[in-house]
């Protein structure tokens, strides 16, 4: 079902004709906001993190690696030892 053109711009219309108001803003509200924002405590600079962040990953890294060499040092004799392998 498709809608013409003039559908659409009598919605429009009836929208803005029926918008609502908005509240009035209490008394000093701007004031209560700067206050608020005064006493909240100052945000952290994320350039000034802690370098013990990074201990988790890398040992994590570290694990990984051992594990993948060790792995490929036990599997890669096993290989070499295969009966389809023939000297010359």
């Amino acid at each position: 079902m498709t809608h013409s053109p003039k559908d659409g711009d009598r919605l429009v219309v009836f929208l803005r004709r029926h918008r609502p108001e908005a509240p009035p803003a209490p008394p000093a509200l701007e004031d209560k906001i700067l206050a608020s924002l005064e006493t909240a405590a100052p945000p952290r600079c994320s350039g000034s993190r802690s370098p013990l962040r990074l201990v988790p990953p890398v040992l994590a890294a570290g694990v990984l690696f051992a594990w993948l060499g060790y792995q490929r040092a036990v599997v890669a004799p096993r290989q070499e030892r295969s009966p389809s392998w023939k000297p010359f």
